[in-house]
């Protein structure tokens, strides 16, 4: 290498080195914002939707109480279950809500039953999982059910079913 290579690739990795090393920056001050919005007029909000997930274990029922002046947003039902042989899972999701029911709207309400997959079956049990996005809306006051059937069969059977979504204010 010469002297003149030498020289040149010094003098780049120093300007590279000046052009490249962080400086502290200071942020622009400016006088400081006021708003002045009437009570006609008042400053938008938005209020975040508070996270709401529901864990039912077992066949039965489970009904989800909510808090007053809340609406229930559902975004999904995932769960699991070990069947005994000739058992089916059967997952119904209930729910109303003030402005109306949604769905079929019957009498008592509107339902869905979710689909399942089988993932794995021997002579013993079959392991069934379903993992549902859907879109589902209950009202304080009106409510929602979760119904999780152990259709046709016997012996032992257990199951976990999730519902997650999230609150929001009905006002």
């Amino acid at each position: 290498m010469n002297k003149q290579t030498l020289t040149l690739s010094s003098a780049f990795f120093a300007l590279a080195a000046f052009f490249l090393t962080a400086a502290p920056g200071h942020a622009q001050y400016s006088a400081p914002v006021k708003v002045n919005n009437s009570v006609n007029q008042p400053v938008p909000v938005t209020v975040a939707p508070e996270p709401f997930t529901a864990t039912c274990i077992g066949f039965k029922t489970c009904d989800f109480i909510l808090p007053e002046g809340k609406r229930l947003v559902i975004e999904s039902v995932t769960g699991d279950a070990n069947l005994a042989i000739g058992s089916n899972w059967l997952v119904r999701l209930a729910t109303t809500y003030a402005s109306g029911r949604q769905g079929n709207n019957s009498s008592s309400g509107w339902s869905v039953t979710m689909p399942t997959i089988t993932m794995f079956s021997n002579s013993t049990f079959t392991f069934v999982a379903m993992n549902n996005r859907t879109y589902l809306l209950a009202d304080s006051g009106f409510g929602a059910a979760l119904q999780i059937t152990n259709v046709g069969g016997g012996g032992i059977s257990q199951c976990e079913t999730v519902v997650s979504g999230y609150l929001i204010p009905t006002t």
